[in-house]
């Protein structure tokens, strides 16, 4: 199943072509809301419409998440950059609550010395965050939910002592989950949390794309689910064409 917007499409193969009128529609509208500088960077004559920030949080690198990730990304073309984190591989610690990313409202300004500030850059110069987790309990995984919580403090400056804004305002997320039990009674609650999310950092919530395994006994990858995990990267392209070209 995927979802865009209030769109909902079941498919076995692909995308359908309502679906993706429905994907070109939405970019476009973002596109006139969400105009960049005329000035756009070209490095190398290279054009680059989306610039795509994977932040991966599965323990197992070469597991059904990774899989997933690398059946994505071999369609992508040149207009799309990709910058992937391993969060199982860096140093990030919880939110403790402290406020101290509230006493500015221009930067990330977090107490904590670790590696989160590499994601808070990283996600300033994307234009699509995808949250890509399997399903554990039935929610993200540790360093995911860690990562949620400190950017949700460190990009929105709503919680000083005056309100101040979202640093990442406008920007879009979507999120890519793989799990064993049926879709609606896994990925459910984290589709729902992070659409909550992005409402209230000011950010616009693209699709939700997941793929279940069914038993261990079988592998994960097959040709139906490379084939769908390809209309979704399909479906993004589309998106990160839509918009306004940039360069880094």
């Amino acid at each position: 199943m995927y979802h865009f917007g209030n769109l909902h499409i079941i498919t076995d193969l692909s995308l359908d072509c309502k679906a993706f009128s429905e994907i070109v529609l939405f970019a476009r509208n973002f596109s006139r809301s969400n105009r960049q500088s005329p000035c756009d960077k070209i490095q190398s004559e290279r054009l680059i419409f989306m610039n795509l920030l994977i932040l991966f949080a599965s323990p197992r690198p070469k597991g059904n998440t990774a899989q997933l990730i690398d059946a994505l990304t071999e369609v992508f073309d040149d207009s799309v950059e990709v910058t992937r984190f391993d969060l199982y591989k860096m140093n990030l610690q919880s939110c403790i609550a402290c406020r101290h990313c509230q006493e500015v409202n221009d930067r990330f300004h977090c107490i904590h010395d670790d590696d989160m500030q590499i994601l808070f850059d990283a996600t300033l110069e994307s234009n699509l965050i995808l949250f890509a987790t399997p399903i554990y309990s039935f929610y993200c995984t540790p360093p995911m939910k860690i990562v949620l919580d400190r950017l949700v403090y460190g990009m929105c400056k709503y919680y000083g002592e005056t309100v101040g804004p979202s640093l990442w305002e406008g920007k879009t997320v979507a999120l890519l989950s793989t799990f064993g039990y049926p879709e609606h009674l896994a990925s459910d609650l984290l589709e729902s949390g992070l659409r909550r999310y992005a409402k209230h950092c000011k950010l616009h919530f693209f699709a939700s794309y997941g793929e279940r395994q069914r038993s261990y006994k079988e592998p994960f990858m097959n040709e139906e689910v490379k084939n769908r995990a390809h209309a979704f990267a399909r479906s993004l392209i589309t998106f990160g064409k839509a918009l306004p070209p940039f360069g880094r």
